[in-house]
């Protein structure tokens, strides 16, 4: 699901969350949009939205929406997010096209220690396919 990510990316600062572990927060999610350096064989960047971890002020990046199976023309809100373990981070996130606003589940593996995240493509698909619209059918949808 990675693309090149420019350096043209916004954060949307009403789209922060504390991570949060025994009462005490642990890290930071951010979200927001970038321009992403174009696929081969394309004239044009994309539009991708990115989901990152903030860990004692440094950042860890992935795409969310704009790549690959995850089409997007225009990010829209992150509506939730959860931890579904220590090292899974679930979301729903609003991304739209020219004639339609979807509500897509995002599922991500965060390994705390190195800061380190990525995309659970084979866990996002499944509850894609599934159509989870809460994080508890996230939850459910595990393959």
């Amino acid at each position: 699901m990675m693309a090149g990510i420019s350096t043209n990316a916004v954060e949307t600062r009403e789209q922060s969350f504390r991570i949060m572990r025994g009462g005490r927060q642990v890290a930071s999610l951010v979200t927001g949009e970038a321009d992403a350096d174009p696929i081969e064989g394309q004239a044009t960047a994309e539009n991708i939205c990115f989901a990152s971890t903030v860990v004692d002020g440094r950042g860890s990046l992935v795409s969310t929406l704009g790549t690959g199976e995850w089409e997007t023309e225009e990010c829209g809100s992150t509506k939730a997010v959860a931890l579904i373990d220590d090292e899974t981070i679930a979301m729903l996130v609003e991304g739209s096209n020219r004639n339609t606003t979807v509500l897509e589940p995002i599922v991500l593996k965060w390994t705390r220690r190195t800061n380190g995240l990525r995309v659970d493509e084979a866990w996002t698909r499944s509850a894609s396919t599934a159509g989870a619209t809460t994080i508890a059918e996230i939850g459910k949808a595990r393959p």
